[in-house]
């Protein structure tokens, strides 16, 4: 790989991501396009909402100018780039309009079976233990799953954009080992680049929201990202980098069904939002949970080296630990922050 050009690439498109996410708040306040707090919301002032599409924007756009340089493979891209596209469209009229239930996840049921159509990941995913059309049907359920977890899970200022660098950023060191197609290391690259940019727009106290243009389409590129390592016969890998979201937002969707509740409803209670009801600042959630992200990094990497087993094992200690904190280890009286 050319690392000057990759370099030069990257430092560009996170100065595109922050010029553009300015660009983007601005129209968000001339459209009073505004989340307005109410009982389940995280924040207590009016904020825009569709602040994602600056960063989706900056992803197509990289990825689009990566391909034309031939640094990364025409059908690849076009695939991921397509269904991408599919679905910051749907979201972005969700955002404006919204859209009703079944129309959004009719959506990602639609991206999610076109990718595995058009081979945008093929398997075998877990060593050839299940019959390939079995495996295939469980991949499906998974990927839809995870693009709803991304937006269930974009509740307090910098959580998703921070997961999104760590899944890049760990996916991106780990595919450099495992194939000679580069595809997936541009596209963490890109990623990486575009979060870095609009991040400090989305950190405490937040100046634009994500919205579904920016988690929905995400959720399913960082998805990809993980069966992509998966693919390369990386799966700890996969389960280990993203167990944040996939833990806190799994644990809660079970909590909810066996209280009887109706789990496609919005609510306040995923293990983030409890610690910020406790009294913690959105920033000292996601600062926990981005150190929290740097050690599933490492131990995602140190699990490519034949340790899988005792990595997953310290993952979920890891991650266990987080949750702790944010329900056990509440802050003082007077070192709350609820202006955020």
């Amino acid at each position: 790989m050319n690392w000057g050009l990759l370099a030069g690439l990257f430092f560009v498109l996170t100065l595109c991501s922050l010029a553009l996410s300015k660009s983007v708040i601005a129209l968000l306040h001339r459209r009073a396009l505004f989340d307005l707090p109410n009982e389940r919301s995280s924040h207590t002032l009016p904020t825009p909402r569709g602040g994602g599409l600056a960063l989706v924007a900056v992803f197509v756009a990289g990825l689009g100018v990566s391909t034309a340089l031939g640094l990364v493979l025409v059908p690849t891209a076009a695939k991921l780039l397509s269904i991408t596209l599919f679905l910051a469209t749907v979201s972005w009229i969700d955002d404006v309009r919204h859209l009703g239930p079944l129309t959004r996840f009719g959506s990602h049921i639609l991206a999610v079976v076109a990718a595995l159509v058009v081979g945008l990941v093929s398997g075998p995913f877990f060593g050839g233990a299940l019959p390939a059309a079995l495996e295939l049907v469980l991949i499906g359920v998974g990927w839809v799953w995870f693009i709803n977890l991304y937006n269930f899970m974009d509740g307090i200022d910098g959580l998703a954009a921070t997961e999104t660098i760590a899944i890049g950023l760990g996916g991106g060191l780990i595919a450099l080992t495992g194939q000679t197609e580069p595809t997936a290391v541009i596209a963490c690259l890109v990623l990486v680049a575009a979060a870095i940019g609009f991040l400090p727009f989305n950190w405490a106290p937040a100046k634009v929201f994500m919205g579904d243009v920016g988690s929905i389409p995400l959720g399913f590129v960082c998805a990809w990202i993980l069966l992509s390592l998966a693919e390369m016969g990386f799966g700890a890998a996969a389960i280990i980098l993203p167990l944040v979201f996939f833990g806190d937002a799994t644990i809660t969707l079970f909590k909810r069904l066996l209280r009887g509740e109706k789990i496609w409803q919005a609510h306040r209670q995923h293990f983030y939002q409890l610690a910020v009801q406790r009294g913690m600042s959105h920033s000292r959630a996601t600062w926990a949970a981005c150190v929290t992200n740097l050690g599933l990094i490492v131990l995602a990497v140190w699990s490519t080296h034949g340790n899988e087993v005792l990595a997953l094992f310290m993952a979920s200690v890891c991650v266990a630990l987080l949750f702790a904190f944010y329900l056990k280890f509440p802050l003082s009286p007077d070192q709350r922050d609820t202006s955020e």
